[in-house]
């Protein structure tokens, strides 16, 4: 099971790119190269953070609610996501172990299925799925066949640097190329060249948080945690080498987190909290300092009194496609 979108999630930490306990685990020892130094988390923290992703995710619907948002873009630009001869050729960058890819693909066939049911009945779907965790892709390949074994799926366990010197990735061409809350772990610098690889009609989507998480808000927390900053993705994608030749759209997709039981003012964080605020802020709540901790009970006694102890963090969906 999926245990860890370094970052992702908060999210946007989402995985929502999902990663599992072994993928965690290589991020945090620093094994895999493509992952960005801000989002690491401290050694003390680490057994936390992935607890703490268990909990997001027992809390957040932020996986339905970007299904859906990708389902109804699909649906509305239906044209973006058929190839030639009626297929898709698709590309995913750290697929993890591949429950948004499912998703994913679920949305794509069911447009078919309602807008085309004549081109569906003999769509053929390729997918290359790039994620260097092998356990992690072979979780995404297994997933991906029990939904269609009629998708071809290509499994390359390397990445994204490696993969742009594989042939496979050389000669292609992509209708719709996938980066599911990836670019907290690979530098969003790749996406120039990533989009010289789409089709003429195909579609680059990027998920990733919003940088106004309402858990950031506070000046000494925010300095804490990249975790649901998107600006670092926003800004290639604004630079006049992108926006010469590609259309961009931003999409926000709202969504809810529990925080019920996590916390509470007289006794501050429970077992369940500990591990999700560590996870959170990349940082052990354990080590706090008076001024973090200070700004943590502030901003949760202001949630609880006010909200109800949820919290509504935004998504974002970019979309960008050839002009």
């Amino acid at each position: 099971m999926r245990t860890l979108l370094l970052a992702a999630l908060i999210f946007g930490c989402f995985q929502a790119r999902a990663m599992d306990k072994k993928k965690c685990g290589d991020l945090l020892e620093g094994k895999d190269v493509m992952a960005q130094e801000q989002y690491r988390t401290d050694q003390g923290g680490a057994s936390k953070y992935v607890a703490g992703y268990d909990v997001f995710l027992k809390r957040t619907n932020f996986r339905d609610q970007v299904e859906i948002a990708v389902g109804n873009y699909i649906e509305a630009k239906f044209h973006r996501f058929v190839g030639p001869s009626g297929s898709t050729r698709i590309l995913e960058i750290g697929c993890g172990n591949g429950e948004m890819t499912v998703r994913y693909l679920r949305e794509l066939r069911n447009v078919l299925q309602s807008v085309a049911p004549k081109v569906a009945a003999n769509f053929k779907i390729r997918i290359d799925l790039v994620e260097p965790a092998q356990g992690a892709l072979n979780e995404a390949v297994r997933a991906i066949k029990e939904l269609d074994p009629n998708i071809e799926v290509r499994a390359f366990a390397e990445t994204m640097d490696a993969f742009k010197e594989n042939a496979a990735f050389r000669d292609s061409e992509y209708d719709w190329m996938i980066g599911s809350y990836v670019f907290y772990h690979v530098s969003p610098t790749i996406i120039p060249g990533l989009l010289e690889k789409l089709s003429p009609l195909g579609t680059f989507m990027v998920a990733m948080g919003s940088p106004q998480h309402p858990l950031r808000a506070p000046a000494p927390l925010k300095a804490l945690s990249k975790h649901g900053d998107s600006n670092a993705v926003a800004s290639v994608l604004d630079s006049s080498a992108v926006r010469s030749k590609f259309g961009v759209e931003l999409l926000n997709v709202d969504t809810e987190v529990d925080l019920k039981g996590l916390w509470n003012q007289s006794t501050g964080a429970t077992t369940d909290g500990t591990a999700y605020f560590s996870f959170i802020y990349n940082h052990d709540l354990q080590r706090f300092n008076n001024e973090e901790r200070a700004a943590l009970d502030g901003l949760l006694t202001n949630i609880f009194n006010e909200q109800g102890g949820k919290i509504h963090p935004q998504h974002h969906l970019f979309w960008v496609w050839r002009k």
